[in-house]
């Protein structure tokens, strides 16, 4: 953005003051090697079992997902047995062995970009149009059942218009868990984009690999809230500085309409507005 404001050429983006706008015919897919954890992979065992090796049925219990309903305000799992174990619909937190957190998971995260778009609040004030996902990609090997996961990422909200498609490839992503028997998850993350500077972080457990105690204020990556303040200040015309990051996401008023709107729809969301009350 820095690059097409200051009179660079770029084959995404064009610069048309105040704001941004998309180079023509660009359309934005996503591609995960697994079914979104949530709602989306609650897929029932007899169609994933036909999808799977004979080594490998029985073994994974495809009713169940990691990941729990908002604790409040949600639909509960009855976890009773087979089918009844979860409940269809709800919004749930991301599954995971650890503390407890806010994240949503995927199926909920993917569901709120097909409605309100992938930008969020700070690049709404600096974008033209909203992002729009054209296709949902996922990857081959795992459980997949089209109407399951389209009534979780489209239905639950009842978005009708700029819908994506949702495909499933024939190729197994080389990592997936159902192409790689035992081993454990890595806690460290890759974090790449194909810009000029800084186009890559190694991180673990939220901050940049080799981050010690003393340079703890060193060790924040390219995707922490606080850098994105930082790029979004970077590009206002405006002086926004003594506003937190919370109070410049509320002002992007058309877009936290509709953020209301999906969320109503939805019936229940997680509020995370303490981590963030911050300002650089």
């Amino acid at each position: 953005m820095k690059v097409v404001k200051n009179g660079g050429r770029s084959e995404i983006l064009k610069w048309k003051g105040p704001k941004f706008d998309l180079c023509k015919n660009l359309k934005f897919h996503l591609y995960t090697s697994h079914v979104p954890c949530g709602d989306a992979s609650i897929i029932p065992m007899k169609e994933m079992e036909e999808l799977l090796p004979v080594s490998k049925r029985q073994k994974i219990d495809v009713y169940r997902t990691g990941a729990k309903p908002v604790c409040y305000g949600s639909k509960q799992d009855s976890k009773n047995s087979g089918v009844d174990y979860h409940v269809r619909g709800a919004v749930r937190t991301k599954p995971g062995r650890g503390n407890p957190t806010m994240s949503l998971s995927c199926s909920d995260k993917i569901a709120r970009w097909i409605y309100v778009g992938l930008q969020g609040a700070l690049l709404s004030h600096l974008m033209e149009e909203d992002l729009k996902l054209s296709t949902l990609v996922i990857g081959a090997g795992g459980p997949f059942n089209h109407d399951i996961i389209k009534h979780s990422l489209i239905g639950r909200s009842g978005v009708e218009s700029d819908l994506p498609q949702i495909l499933q490839t024939n190729l197994v992503f080389c990592d997936s868990p159902f192409k790689i028997i035992g081993g454990k998850p890595t806690p460290t993350s890759i974090i790449w984009s194909n810009v000029l500077n800084k186009s890559l972080d190694v991180s673990s457990r939220g901050r940049r690999l080799g981050t010690t105690t003393k340079s703890i204020n060193k060790g924040v990556v390219m995707v922490a809230k606080i850098e994105f303040l930082k790029q979004f200040l970077s590009l206002c015309s405006e002086n926004q500085e003594k506003i937190t990051y919370r109070e410049i996401k509320s002002c992007a008023y058309n877009y936290q309409l509709r953020c209301r709107d999906f969320k109503q729809r939805m019936g229940i969301w997680s509020q995370k507005s303490q981590f963030e009350n911050f300002l650089l």
